[in-house]
């Protein structure tokens, strides 16, 4: 998993975001239909991601699991 790659992800769902919610407020429907089609090709990509990720790609970046929860989580 590359964290930049990630990162590039949750920024453009950001600026999706906020195409979508510019126009909603603005009733914009060609730039709607625009970027939910950016959308649904975002979320394709990642459900593809999702479907091809094993369970040891998974766990060799997940932080150990801890029995003790006397103490709050470490963040990332």
């Amino acid at each position: 998993m590359n964290p930049v790659a990630d990162l590039n992800v949750l920024c453009r769902l950001r600026g999706i975001y906020r195409d979508i919610d510019r126009c909603l407020d603005t009733r914009d429907p060609r730039g709607f239909s625009r970027a939910s089609l950016e959308l649904r090709d975002v979320l394709s990509r990642l459900r593809d991601l999702i479907d091809n990720t094993s369970v040891a790609d998974i766990t060799s970046v997940s932080p150990p699991m801890r029995s003790d929860h006397s103490q709050p989580p470490q963040r990332w």
